[in-house]
């Protein structure tokens, strides 16, 4: 193995694995960081995951039983998943295979139940997947994963976690901007334009792709809404509007730690049924869920003054009908996908977990407590060497 700690920063190519809750695929970047962890080097590539995988893992986060050996396997194939889709992605860099030194993996979470913080945050939990050692062991270089274990055990929520990367990759001095990353959750970052972390205003949201996608592939057997093209044909029924508006979390105090365990398979079945008997088309319960999930997005950015600049990341930016609702809700910023800062949107947080795994090697925290609500900053992540 080759020496890690020991390299600088500037040096380190650092590859970072990110699957969400979207449960389609990983992403996965090839960075390599300037001194003050902007982006000097970028690579990027797209991992499906073959359907029995993701079948397992969707059987997986959507029980409330699962067998130990069921988890166990799970974790084991996608470890193995992972291996090979880095090895693809590397090989068809060419020579820059041989510069990797680093591996920031999220993994796949399973579990996240972590609502409080503080003192309420005893019952705090999460759980991600996907084993660091058969990526260690097959690439044969240090991994970084579990990263959110350690923010709970600070008694915080776990997430989100993005924010601090957020910070480091599109801060401008004395601008506002909004980072929206419209994943399977929705999650926001307010960047206030100063250089204080600590001015950093950050939640989860709500859903973001996930209640379009699921029930779209229950009405009409597709796995999302392509461009927002079905949600177009469709129009917002009120009704069902002031429905999902009375969905629990959004009783629950900002800033929030929300996963699919909140948008689940009950949840998408009493949707769909409530609409059934409204006599909603499906056209337009797709129209009125994807209004709502804008609708979440606005509700939790409201404590953010100035936004002279918002920047849509995650799968959801390419979805139109919902880009032009957000603008609707932001009128007076302008709006872009975040290339427009360097940065492809579909990898933003593939590169985030390169970036804290950076900061973890370098002993810094990873972690904003005014975000998760942990008692303190605390470096993330457990190093599984090669």
């Amino acid at each position: 193995m080759r020496p890690l700690l020991g390299k600088h920063l500037i040096n380190r190519y650092t590859l970072g694995i990110m699957s969400g809750t979207s449960l389609d695929g990983a992403d996965l970047s090839l960075v390599r960081f300037k001194r003050d962890y902007s982006i000097a080097e970028c690579h990027n590539s797209y991992a499906r995951f073959p359907s029995p995988l993701r079948k397992e893992l969707f059987e997986i986060v959507s029980s409330k039983v699962v067998s130990k050996e069921g988890l166990l396997r799970a974790d084991k194939r996608l470890g193995t998943f992972y291996l090979k889709s880095a090895r693809a992605f590397l090989r068809s860099l060419g020579a820059k295979a041989e510069t990797l030194d680093l591996v920031g993996c999220h993994g796949q979470t399973v579990h996240h139940s972590a609502e409080g913080s503080g003192r309420a945050a005893a019952d705090n939990v999460t759980l991600q997947i996907g084993s660091s050692d058969i990526l260690a062991q097959g690439l044969g270089v240090p991994v970084l994963s579990d990263f959110r274990t350690a923010d709970v055990a600070a008694r915080g929520r776990g997430a989100p976690l993005a924010p601090l990367a957020h910070f480091y990759l599109f801060n401008i001095r004395r601008t506002g901007q909004l980072v929206i990353n419209i994943g399977g959750i929705s999650n926001m970052t307010y960047l206030p334009g100063t250089a204080d972390v600590s001015d950093i205003v950050a939640t989860d949201c709500g859903p973001g792709n996930m209640l379009v996608d699921q029930i779209c592939l229950k009405s009409f057997g597709k796995p999302y809404d392509r461009n927002g093209r079905i949600a177009s044909k469709g129009s917002v029924s009120e009704k069902l509007y002031r429905f999902l508006k009375k969905m629990s979390f959004l009783r629950k105090r900002i800033p929030l730690a929300l996963g699919r365990e909140q948008f689940g398979d009950d949840v998408v079945d009493s949707i769909v049924r409530h609409a059934d008997t409204l006599g909603v088309d499906e056209d337009s319960v797709i129209s009125t869920v994807t209004r709502f999930t804008a609708y979440c997005i606005a509700r939790a950015a409201r404590r953010c003054r100035k936004i002279d600049r918002v920047l849509l990341c995650g799968g959801g930016s390419h979805n139109m009908y919902l880009c032009d609702l957000l603008q609707e809700m932001f009128p007076g910023a302008k709006m872009h996908d975040s290339s427009v800062a360097g940065i492809d949107p579909d990898f933003v947080e593939s590169i985030a977990f390169a970036l804290l795994a950076n900061l973890t090697v370098d002993g810094k925290p990873g972690n904003l407590p005014q975000v998760t609500g942990a008692a303190k900053r605390v470096t993330l992540g457990k190093m599984t060497l090669a």
